[in-house]
């Protein structure tokens, strides 16, 4: 019997030579992992499949807190695709060592290459076939089989048929468990429905959090109050999730990421500000670098009740589920504002009826003034033998006509409004008609777009009628963003390149005005990204990367192979610009892989393109491009010093000879490094470089006496290491 899990089990009596024939059999047939062939044939309990695994392999278990609660950063530095490929799935990170858990049989030489190319070491450990899947579906989406779906939420009859302690279900509607960690995967109708159905608004919100939670990895809500907003309620991949999210308070005064949205009654949905709030509220919540955040205020009336927070983890968030999502969002506003007109309407009719029910109590006779003292004037008479409800706004105020001579006024609560006119204002309003502003855009009302777009182009730079036109561009909203990119590049007054340092909006005209319409452009943007025109396509990388918008990564990602070498390169330099964004990091992986693909000008231009993101992990690809000779090995050793800021020229034995010392150091060590540089040029590209992250607390002249130099350079490293910063 070849297979040595078989034969071990055999030795030890736990399975018959028969039952083994039969599992090599189902094995031939269906294929898979033999230990699910084990549980499906319900010949090994599952509780005891780890601790046997265990043995035959010589890896340690994988420790509960593996599946249950693994550390997000760890799946930012393990690539999806070799997960679902090969059954590894990773769960800790400590510093430099990765802890992983694989399948059975283990291979051992694929986990050291993977190493090698994270410059990671890779801490391996062991798991049965559906819990190593199921890991890899809650890191990254691979959907789950279904055979190994039934393992893990099945159990089989049997003493042998111990349910599996990962298995997960649902919460029901309106239990509060924070455990479920898995999404509902419920329909908009269905979600709509679960809505209409909540009995309180803590519930109601429980709901809004589930159907955010099909859409994204993670959803939270909070609750606005007066100067304060508190976390509430959570739910993401860690059980956790609603406790982490009740310890975190924002003062209002300082919102942060809830700034923006709570000022402007919108969704913001972008990359999160780098602010210290905004950051010690992701580290509150467990959020590791989101590419994309979703904050949502909920309103009601004129006041924000509570804000709804998603994200996607490092993945694109799709524009079809934020349309299922924001119409469920709009529900939950509906259902709260229903839940709180019902309880004060309520209140309301209890309190009528017992008035009625009680007789009206008579006023208290009023004592006859005494003759020998003037009586004070009393401005307000005594009405409180009359008690009404309070009215909650002035149209539900009583109307009756006050006592002669008393003067009154109806005071909204917790607003008090302007005293009306003492006189009446007719005014006619005219034949007035509201229209959509889409439907007024393409009315005769609407500006001439590329009329106005045409003025611009010719217009004088810091004239006025150069900022007239802009405004009025800037109100034609979506069309005229399409007008502008139209005319792209315009009359080109100064700059082109993104490696200079004149701003993209003082370019030429038709520059100032896509950056004044801002976003909207962007999709007209994408598209000029297939034009025929060089000019133009070098004009659309320019503007996306000004306009900062993370959708457009991947976009100008694939120009840094395009055929003409100013647009690969103004493509490259947007990336550099990006660089440090959540969105960049699959879009260098692509980058990276090319180096790999075997056409040399291909490799070549990634390995230019790499060199200004500063890649470090390409180096070990970079440096087995040395040795093929021509244009590629020379774009390679330009790509390492650029990296690396180390000179060692074309030799691939000096760099794998660094490399093996320095692998395991982080980019900025490289830099500190080069700061000791003889050559003044690495010198000043490592300062200015390093000067990205903060200016260093002694200055650091590149040019100045060597002693200066060594000592500025030893303070600066010790600075970086106490701040713990990072390139």
């Amino acid at each position: 019997m070849s297979e040595p899990l078989l034969s071990r089990l055999v030795a030890d009596g736990a399975i018959t030579r028969e039952d083994a024939d039969r599992v090599a059999s189902r094995l031939a047939r269906t294929g898979g992992a033999v230990d699910s062939v084990l549980l499906e044939l319900h010949l090994v309990p599952a509780s005891r499949l780890p601790e046997i695994l265990a043995r035959v392999s010589g890896l340690p278990t994988a420790p509960d807190t593996a599946f249950t609660a693994p550390d997000p950063r760890a799946r930012r530095v393990f690539p999806a695709k070799v997960a679902e490929r090969h059954a590894v799935a990773p769960f800790a990170l400590d510093g430099r060592e990765l802890s992983v858990v694989t399948t059975y049989p283990p291979d051992t030489s694929l986990l050291e290459e993977l190493g090698f190319l994270l410059s990671l070491h890779l801490r391996a450990h062991v798991a049965p076939e559906w819990r190593v899947r199921a890991l890899v579906q809650q890191l990254y989406g691979t959907p789950l089989p279904e055979r190994l779906v039934a393992l893990g939420t099945a159990p089989a009859p049997g003493p042998a048929a111990e349910a599996p302690d990962f298995a997960e279900v649902p919460v029901a509607r309106g239990e509060p468990d924070p455990s479920a960690i898995r999404a509902p995967d419920w329909t908009p109708d269905q979600a709509r429905q679960a809505m209409a159905e909540a009995d309180g608004p803590d519930e109601a919100i429980r709901v809004a959090l589930r159907a955010a939670r099909d859409r994204f990895s993670y959803a939270a809500a909070f609750s606005v109050r007066r100067d304060t907003i508190s976390g509430q309620d959570a739910l993401g991949l860690d059980p956790r999730a609603r406790e982490a999210c009740r310890r975190v308070a924002v003062d209002l005064k300082a919102p942060g990421l809830f700034g923006p949205p709570l000022e402007t009654r919108a969704p913001y949905l972008g990359p999160p500000p780098t602010d210290p709030v905004t950051s010690s509220v992701l580290s509150g919540l467990g959020r590791v670098g989101p590419r994309t955040v979703l904050v949502a205020p909920v309103s009601i009336g004129d006041r924000v009740a509570c804000v709804i927070y998603a994200d996607n983890d490092d993945e694109p968030v799709s524009s079809g589920h934020l349309g299922e999502l924001f119409p469920l969002l709009g529900a939950l506003a509906e259902s709260l504002a229903r839940m709180i007109r019902e309880r004060k309407g309520g209140g309301g009719n209890r309190e009528k009826e017992a008035g009625r029910r009680r007789p009206e109590p008579e006023p208290e006779p009023q004592p006859e003034p005494q003759p020998e003292a003037e009586p004070e004037p009393v401005p307000r008479p005594r009405l409180q033998a009359r008690p009404t409800p309070a009215p909650v706004s002035p149209l539900d105020a009583p109307q009756s006509r006050p006592p002669p001579g008393e003067e009154w006024s109806v005071v909204e609560p917790a607003r008090a409004e302007p005293q009306p006119l003492r006189f009446a204002v007719d005014v006619d309003l005219g034949e007035y008609e509201v229209i959509s502003a889409g439907e007024a855009l393409v009315s005769g009302r609407a500006e001439d777009l590329p009329s106005l777009v045409e003025a611009l182009a010719a217009s004088h730079r810091d004239s006025d009628d150069r900022r007239d036109l802009v405004s009025r561009l800037v109100a034609g909203g979506p069309e005229a963003a399409v007008a502008l990119v139209a005319r792209l590049p315009g009359p080109v007054e100064s700059g082109g390149t993104l490696g200079e340092s004149v701003p993209v909006e003082e370019w030429g005209p038709v520059f100032a005005g896509v950056v004044a319409v801002g976003r909207v452009a962007e999709r007209a943007l994408l598209d000029t990204l297939d034009d025929a025109e060089p000019e133009r396509r070098r004009a659309a990388v320019a503007l996306l990367s000004r306009l900062g918008s993370p959708g457009s990564v991947p976009g100008v990602a694939a120009l840094v192979q395009d055929d003409d070498a100013s647009v690969a390169s103004q493509a490259a330099r947007a990336l550099a610009a990006a660089r440090g964004t959540p969105a960049l990091g699959p879009v260098v992986a692509e980058v990276r892989r090319a180096l790999a693909s075997g056409r040399p000008v291909k490799a070549a231009r990634a390995a230019r393109a790499l060199a200004l993101l500063g890649d470090a992990d390409s180096v070990p690809v970079l440096i087995q491009l040395l040795d093929g000779g021509g244009e590629l090995a020379e774009a390679a050793s330009e790509a390492l010093s650029a990296i690396t800021l180390q000179r060692l020229g074309p030799d691939s034995m000096r760099w794998i000879a660094w490399w093996r010392e320095w692998r395991a150091a982080p980019r900025s060590s490289w830099l500190f490094q080069a700061l000791g540089s003889p050559d003044p040029g690495l010198r000043r590209r490592a300062a200015a470089e390093l000067r990205r992250a903060g200016e260093p607390p002694d200055p650091y002249d590149p040019d100045g006496p060597e002693p200066e130099r060594q000592h500025s350079a030893r303070t600066w490293a010790a600075w970086w290491r106490e701040e713990g910063l990072a390139l």
